[in-house]
Formats: structure tokens, sequence, C-alpha cells
């Protein structure tokens, strides 16, 4: 059963994927930055590569931590090469490493069935 610890890094690693969404969310909304847009968007910018960032660090410790460095690479390069294609990158692999993480949770609380005897 996971600890207190790794729940908190799956709850860090699902706060950063809303803050990609909420930054895509300003950069449709962004009224104020019609005078410099040039800064606006290298704010933009480095908000949005921050959160990329942490998504990717807090994905992959998590993975580490749960079911080793093979899976964690791969969810992680999964990751980084969806990310160009509408931010799948960021918003399907958290979730699907989330859910594996449920499952695996799931598995260890159910009773185990006897095999034939």
């Amino acid at each position: 059963m996971p600890d207190v610890e790794s729940m908190a890094d799956v709850r860090r690693m699902m706060a950063s994927v809303r803050t990609v969404g909420a930054v895509l969310l300003a950069a449709i909304s962004v009224g104020a930055a019609q005078m410099y847009p040039w800064l606006a968007a290298l704010a933009l910018a480095a908000v949005l590569v921050a959160a990329l960032v942490s998504t990717w660090y807090y994905l992959f410790r998590v993975g580490l931590r749960h079911a080793g460095l093979g899976y964690a690479l791969g969810h992680l390069v999964l990751s980084v090469v969806l990310t160009p294609l509408l931010f799948l990158g960021v918003v399907i692999i958290p979730a699907l490493v989330r859910s594996d993480l449920a499952k695996w949770d799931e598995s260890e609380k159910s009773p185990t069935q006897p095999g034939p005897v």
C-alpha cells in the first residue's frame, strides 16, 4: 500500500497538471497584455516551462517509487513525446499513472483467491 509521503507526491503531480491547464486558460484570456505582448508571451512561456518540468519531475518520481526505473522512464518519455500534440503528454499520462496506482492499491486490498489444490 502506498505510504503517506508517496501519496503526497501523487497530489503534487496532479497539482502541476492543473497548473498547466490554468496556464493554458490564462493564455487564452490575456487582455492586459495588449500594451506589451512580447513581455506577456515571455512570462507565459516561463510559467508554462516551469509547469511542464514540474509535471515531468513528479511523474518520474511517482513512477520510480511505485514501479521502478523502466516504468518511470517509459512514461516520462511518452509524456515528453505527446506534449507537443495538444499537451496530451501532461494531461493523459499523469492520469494513466494515477489510475495505475489506484489499480495496484486496489489489488493489494482485495483478498487473494486460493489456487487449485
